[in-house]
């Protein structure tokens, strides 16, 4: 597990600072930064500031990314579900699902780009989350 995790901040160790991700000093990103290399690029400027030492270690922040992974893949899966069971309590429902989809991509499952044609798809969805909202 550790191995995995440790991956990840490496990865992030890789975008931080480079291709287009905002640097220490900087208050705009030109495009989405990870929380990870958000935490890497924040110690390095208190880093400038302070001490100059990082808030955490390497290990503690491999784990917090990791955690931070497994708590947001434990939200989708516990939601995606929610909804099958709700699909599969109610059919009618499921029907009209299905003939949305099939309408907008009827030869295989439609991508990430597809989804604001799929607004019953979408009003199923937001059905689940405000039936099972998240615990704090």
């Amino acid at each position: 597990m550790f191995e995995e995790y440790a991956s990840y901040l490496e990865s992030a160790q890789k975008l931080s600072g480079k291709g287009g991700v905002a640097t220490p000093g900087q208050n705009k990103p030109t495009r989405f930064r990870c929380l990870m290399t958000k935490i890497l690029e924040d110690g390095l400027e208190e880093e400038k500031d302070k001490s100059g030492k990082l808030g955490f270690s390497s290990d503690q922040l491999a784990y917090l990314g990791g955690g931070l992974l497994d708590a947001a893949v434990d939200t989708t899966w516990a939601s995606m579900m929610s909804l099958v069971l709700y699909l599969a309590a109610y059919p009618d429902v499921q029907q009209k699902a299905y003939v949305e989809v099939t309408r907008i991509s009827p030869d295989q499952s439609p991508g990430g780009d597809g989804l604001g044609d799929l607004p019953y798809i979408g009003a199923c969805l937001a059905e689940i989350l405000r039936l099972c909202p998240p615990t704090p």
